[in-house]
């Protein structure tokens, strides 16, 4: 692993449940393919009063399935736990001493990775303490410091400004991971790819030949055990902010003058900036049937589950073209898709009526998950010695047919930021842009009547008046 040859990974919210499920198994995963240096310590700190024998049995039960018990050994011998107040100066100063002022403790040419898995108002609290601690002599870290932060980055445009303000306080803005775990997926990794890396494509990728783009990110299932914190997101800020908007603008963005990670987030933020400014009518929201009787949901909620917009990239290549953007919970089912809706040809010169109207659009979609794929759709002939008409073929690529879909994101991006590559992460100015431009759609969130709500019910596809938005436009939703 580059040449870092000692490093800690301090992780805020060590016994919580993104740890168990995502960190833990994510960091054996690396440990087993020699991906951490041997000089490598897990430091997991929390408000749970355990020691870190106990911890350690935890961490054996999160990774029970994985590897053989040499390796779950060997991992265990990396963990250590410390409690801790997070809003405290002095448990900051414990947590120094830890990592520098002990007989075995870490090389201080070592790099120190602050791994933020706790909820928004937590982060600002532990922040706070470590600006005020030994780490940071005169408010700002010293030394080889960094910070990995969760999202969501704020709740709105002023509280993620708020809070870029006190990350770069006390960190430096190379120093400053913003994690989307979708930004690592393979199959949205592969939209440049894609993009960028086909010469057939690249000619058609603009308003001349596109109608429209549709992006969708169903789940089937509902919020499960969520409901504390999903009650105080919502869709809106859980998936279209972040999730959604970072897949549109890999769709959108120009092709990047370099490889580098600058070069393409300087990209990405030009389709933010690019955006039309949302108004009335552009968007429709929607609470499934039972939310409000999940624990920790408000009865009174009007919280949207379902969110469907109507989106328009205001620059050269786009500008007419619609994006549908949608997402929601306890849908028909889980599907995480691009679609590419290609013009109509502007004459049709065959000698019969009715095979011209056969003649159907091209329609290219990008499967991200699950059955993780590319479908291209187009007309052909139907055999025969009497005009027998037009068809509609398709062409099918499955990613299982070069590899296999690792779904190890958090491994991807915890090793990217302790190498130093920021490239699968956001930036402050394409944070704060996004949530300018979804601040309408959350102040109507606000005002939804609560009789208005439920208004779809589980298993369906969301809220019948979602269809509105493509047909204004003479378009549908492709399922």
């Amino acid at each position: 692993m580059s040449t870092i040859s000692s490093y800690a990974l301090v992780i805020f919210g060590a016994s919580g449940d993104l740890t168990r499920r995502k960190l833990l198994p994510a960091l054996f995963n690396l440990d087993c393919a020699g991906k951490l240096p041997k000089a490598f310590r897990v430091i997991g700190v929390a408000r749970t009063a355990m020691d870190s024998a106990t911890w350690q049995r935890q961490a054996a039960e999160a990774i029970a399935d994985l590897g053989d018990d040499a390796q779950r050994a060997a991992f265990s011998k990396r963990l250590v736990y410390m409690p801790a107040d997070y809003s405290s100066v002095a448990d900051c100063n414990r947590l120094y001493d830890l990592l520098y002022n002990c007989d075995d403790c870490f090389e201080s040419q070592g790099k120190v990775l602050f791994h933020l898995a706790v909820p928004a108002t937590v982060s600002e609290a532990i922040v706070h303490a470590l600006g005020k601690s030994r780490f940071a002599p005169e408010g700002r870290m010293v030394g080889n410091h960094a910070v990995l932060v969760e999202k969501p980055f704020g709740t709105d445009l002023d509280s993620a400004v708020a809070m870029r303000k006190l990350l770069m306080d006390t960190f430096e803005e190379e120093e400053i991971y913003r994690i989307d775990h979708y930004l690592a997926k393979d199959t949205v990794r592969n939209l440049v790819v894609f993009r960028f890396c086909n010469a057939m494509f690249e000619p058609l990728w603009n308003r001349n030949y596109i109608e429209n783009v549709q992006i969708t990110v169903h789940e089937k299932l509902g919020i499960e055990e969520r409901g504390e914190y999903y009650d105080q997101s919502g869709v809106l800020r859980d998936m279209i902010q972040n999730h959604v908007l970072q897949v549109l603008a890999l769709i959108a963005m120009e092709p990047p003058i370099a490889a580098d990670a600058e070069s393409i987030r300087d990209k990405k933020n030009e389709v933010f900036r690019s955006l039309r400014p949302l108004f009335p009518g552009d968007w429709v929201l929607g609470q499934y049937d039972g939310y409000r009787q999940a624990d920790g949901v408000n009865p009174d909620s009007t919280t949207p589950t379902y969110a469907a917009l109507r989106v328009h990239v205001d620059n050269w290549r786009w500008f007419g073209v619609p994006f549908y953007l949608r997402s929601g919970k306890a849908l028909t089912e889980k599907l995480t898709e691009v679609v590419i809706v290609f013009r109509t040809i502007p004459l049709c010169v065959l000698d019969d009526p009715n095979s011209c109207a056969s003649v159907q659009r091209n329609v290219l979609r990008l499967r991200l998950q699950p059955q993780e794929g590319i479908h291209l759709s187009f007309n052909v002939q139907k055999p025969g010695i009497a005009n027998e008409g037009i068809d509609t073929a398709r062409l099918h690529f499955n990613y299982d047919e070069v590899g296999q879909i690792t779904h190890e994101s958090y491994a991807r991006v915890v090793l990217d930021a302790m190498l130093g590559k920021p490239g699968l992460f956001w930036r402050s100015d394409s944070i704060e842009t996004a949530w300018e431009f979804i601040a309408p759609a959350l102040a109507d969130e606000k005002n939804a009547p609560p009789e208005g709500y439920p208004n779809y019910q589980p298993g369906s596809n969301g809220p019948a008046s979602a269809a509105i938005l493509p047909q204004q436009a003479g378009h549908n939703w492709y399922s």
